[in-house]
């Protein structure tokens, strides 16, 4: 008995890995597209609505002008992943995130915000955030992490030129 019911949960693991899907966006993208390589979506609203645990999105280079809140989360097995395409740096320009998901990690992008009354990142009361090389410049508060937040991870971020604190 106990062998089977190792078998269905290894059998259900691995139907979740293997539904993870990496998708594409470029600020010069189209959300009509796939979102894939060839057809990336255009803007963060639209990618991040689309996706579920595990998900990567790869963010191409370029200057993105739109506010970020991040509704879909992951799990602890599957986080979901939002990074830069490797060999580049994007940029979100003078706007924010906001995390209102768990189990999520950015890893690899710049945000700046020069609206001297606002939090450039805003975490409320999530679990499972990870914050990896980012340079995050300006706002009120570079990040700000409240309601019982947990499981978080900051590393190899610069946060800089904030008005009131890091």
């Amino acid at each position: 008995m106990p062998r089977k019911v190792y078998g269905i949960i290894f059998l259900m693991l691995s139907v979740l890995a293997s539904s993870a899907t990496t998708y594409y966006v470029a600020a010069n993208g189209n959300d009509n597209g796939a979102g894939d390589a060839g057809a990336p979506w255009g803007t963060f609203a639209h990618a991040l609505s689309r996706l579920n645990a595990g998900d990567t999105l790869l963010v191409r280079n370029g200057t993105y002008y739109e506010a970020v809140t991040i509704t879909n989360g992951g799990t602890a097995q599957a986080p979901i992943l939002i990074k830069a395409y490797p060999g580049e740096t994007p940029v979100i320009s003078n706007q924010v995130i906001n995390i209102e998901a768990d189990y999520v990690t950015i890893d690899g992008i710049s945000v700046t915000c020069t609206n001297r009354t606002s939090t450039v990142i805003l975490v409320i009361g999530q679990r499972g955030i990870t914050l990896e090389n980012m340079t995050i410049t300006g706002g009120e508060r570079g990040v700000y992490f409240c309601n019982n937040c947990h499981d978080v991870t900051i590393q190899g971020c610069e946060i800089k030129g904030c008005f009131k604190c890091g």
